[in-house]
């Protein structure tokens, strides 16, 4: 079942903001740092080519601004060690779509 909100149009996050679900879809083992290193290269090379899927985190019942990445995990990774390579800020903005 789809959960993207309907017809919800791609907003743009802080990279600093986002963060991995533990309910994340990828069930399998972890990425090895070498596949984070292609996605890293990959993302550089060509771009961010599909959006991350982020529901917002709420703790005591208010949202923290920050952003749970529930599909992307990966991409997320890959993103994340461009930026602590100094290759994109902290900051970058990331495309993503929120889901329910």
């Amino acid at each position: 079942m789809d959960t993207t909100k309907a017809n919800s149009p791609s907003i743009h996050l802080p990279l600093n903001l986002l963060f991995i679900s533990p309910g994340n879809v990828r069930k399998t083992r972890p990425a090895t740092s070498n596949g984070i290193e292609s996605m890293a290269a990959m993302l550089e090379a060509q771009g961010q080519l599909n959006a991350l899927h982020v529901t917002a985190e709420i703790v005591n019942g208010e949202p923290t601004g920050r952003f749970a990445v529930e599909a992307g995990s990966r991409r997320l990774r890959g993103l994340q060690l461009l930026a602590s390579k100094g290759k994109i800020a902290a900051d970058h903005a990331v495309e993503c779509k929120v889901i329910e």
